[in-house]
Parts: structure tokens; sequence; C-alpha cells
């Protein structure tokens, strides 16, 4: 029986700007089973929807479901058609999802089965009340399993409901930080601004855990002194207020990552989503359609603000001939994601 026990990359977590991030853990293989993932939230759209199969492969076009036809509703009635861009994701048009009204997603087939959601509320947003950080030491998993202790920053977040919308939130953040070309060649620019966003990054905190409607000093995320905050960097965090539902999803995901067991453990627990075969209720369909009130707050860290040693950084730039240096050494848009064009919220 363990042996059918397999880890996949099996749960795409669609982010706040529409990326994909695979999520790894177990699950019996004996039979493919629908994968079907997606939110919609107060913030403008699109809104994504993932359609595929599950199998022992990466999620990717060998196994997305095309030719479904997929809609959104509202507890009004009104009906939004989203279209395929590139096979198994579906997009919304000019729908924007409002605090307060319930959404449900329907998904047809190209062999006619239909699955649909529970409808789900979205909540209303809940502002952050602080956002901030400190100068830390975290001990690191170096090689051979031996530790190493990495100074850095570490980001923190207070939360005061007052209204008792929700206690129940999950983060997410997009990384924004200013590099230099080392060695500028040419009409090459001397500044450029990379944006990251973390991969597979899961953090959620209920509030009634930590005695009432309140969060303080909650961890976000740990940056260690490196490129990334050697002159300035800013984090984009959003804040995501859901139900009950929602967040015992996500927790079981969350405990399905941390579980380190062995072979010889009995199988994880099943994640119960949201969606349902009409035809067969009791279909397996893995994933969940959520609702998410979302808020945002950004921060800006300069090298000043932050304690401690950097490494030394552009050591790939000296090389000895015949050897070339990356390309970033002359010209830093080659920094993957970077441009030389100043974002409109930098300060």
């Amino acid at each position: 029986m363990i042996g059918r026990w397999t880890k996949i990359l099996l749960l795409t977590l669609l982010g706040l700007s529409g990326c994909i991030d695979p999520i790894e853990f177990e699950l019996d293989q004996s039979t493919p089973q629908l994968v079907i993932d997606g939110y919609i939230s107060n913030e403008p759209g699109p809104y994504f929807i993932r359609l595929s199969t599950s199998s022992t492969e990466t999620i990717s076009s060998t196994n997305a479901i095309s030719g479904a036809t997929v809609t959104i509703t509202d507890n009004t009635g009104i009906t939004s058609t989203l279209i395929e861009l590139v096979p198994g994701q579906y997009e919304t048009i000019g729908l924007r999802g409002e605090a307060g009204k319930s959404y449900q997603l329907k998904v047809v087939l190209a062999t006619g089965e239909e699955f649909e959601s529970s409808f789900q509320e979205i909540p209303e947003p809940v502002e952050i009340d602080s956002l901030y950080f400190a100068s830390v030491s975290k001990l690191a998993i170096a090689t051979q399993g031996s530790t190493v202790t990495r100074r850095g920053v570490e980001f923190f977040v207070d939360v005061k409901n007052d209204n008792n919308a929700t206690s129940f939130y999950r983060w997410d953040f997009v990384s924004t930080y200013q590099v230099a070309t080392p060695f500028p060649a040419g009409a090459a620019p001397t500044v450029c601004w990379v944006t990251e966003e973390p991969s597979a990054f899961l953090n959620i905190a209920e509030s009634a855990s930590f005695g009432g409607s309140k969060l303080s000093n909650h961890p976000i995320f740990f940056v260690t002194n490196s490129l990334r905050t050697s002159i300035k960097y800013s984090m984009l965090l959003k804040q995501m207020a859901m139900d009950e539902a929602t967040y015992n999803f996500w927790e079981g995901i969350k405990n399905l990552r941390e579980d380190n067991g062995t072979i010889f453990d009995p199988p994880p627990a099943r994640i119960n989503g949201n969606i349902f075969s009409t035809a067969d209720p009791s279909q397996t369909v893995l994933g969940f359609f959520a609702a998410y009130g979302i808020s945002e707050k950004r921060i800006f860290v300069s090298r000043e603000q932050i304690d401690g040693n950097f490494p030394q950084l552009n050591q790939e730039c000296i090389v000895i001939p015949p050897m070339i240096p990356p390309a970033f050494c002359s010209d830093c848009r080659a920094f993957p994601n970077s441009t030389a064009f100043i974002p409109p919220f930098w300060e």
C-alpha cells in the first residue's frame, strides 16, 4: 500500500499576479484526478482558474485541461465567462469582485462533465495595522547538514481587526530592490530595479489562536544580507482575509509540506476542497475556489538601516581572461526581472 504513495507536484497556487507556484505533497496516484484551483478577490482582476489532471510529473501543458467552459456567477445571478489564454488557464474579463458578495465557480469539461464550487463570500478586507522589520540572526542549514548563522532582516506584521470580520489570514508579497551595474559599459544604466515573487510561499495565521481579533509581531519573511538589501529593498505585503473553510484548506496544505515523515508513515489525510461533481458528489476533485478580502501595505528598507556585514558582492565579475564575466557585470538590465525605469512607487 505504501508503494502507491509517491511525491508529486500537484496543486498550483495562483499568486496574486497570476503566477503559478507548485506545491509538493503526497497523493495516491492509482488514478489521475481532476485539479481545479483559483480565487476571486476585491482587487481588480483578471482572476485566473487553472484546470489540470494530477500526474507524477510537474503540472504543465501536457496535463492541462483545455476546451472547458468556465464561469463565475455572483449571488445576484450575474455570470461571467472566462477565456482560455494558455492551455488549462482561464482568465476573467471585466469582472471585479466585491466584498460582501458571494461567487460560485462552474466548470463544464469538453466531455460534458460538470463541476461547481460552493458559493464563496468575499470578506471585508482587514487593514494592516503595522508592517515593520528588525535586523536578526537566524540559523540555516549548510552543506552536509551543518548549520550556519545568517544575518538579515525579518519582516513582521500587526493586525487589529476592529470589525471582527474574520480571524483567518494568509499573506503574500512582492519584492522590489535596487541593484547597481558593477562595471558599466557604454550607455548601460548604472542602477536597475529587480522585482521578484516568492516561490511556493505559504504564510497563514488565525488571530483567535492568539487570544482575540489582534495579531502582533507575526513574522512574514526573512531576507539575508545580500544583493537584495545591498542598496534599497521594498516589500509590498498583501494580506488576504478569508473564511474558516479556506483557512482549513491552506492549513492542510501547510501541514503536508511540513510533514517530514518516512515511507513507513501512514498516508496523509485527504484535504477537503469545495469543488464537486454535479453528477457524482463523491468524485474526488482536488483544489479550492477561494474568495479573499485583500489589503496592502508597502515598506522600504535602506542598507543604512540594516545591522551586520554584507557578503562580498559582485565576485562573479572578477574573472581571469579568457573567461567572460556575466552580462549583469556591465549592464544591470541583465539581472532577471530587472528594469532601468524607476518604479512609480519608489521612494
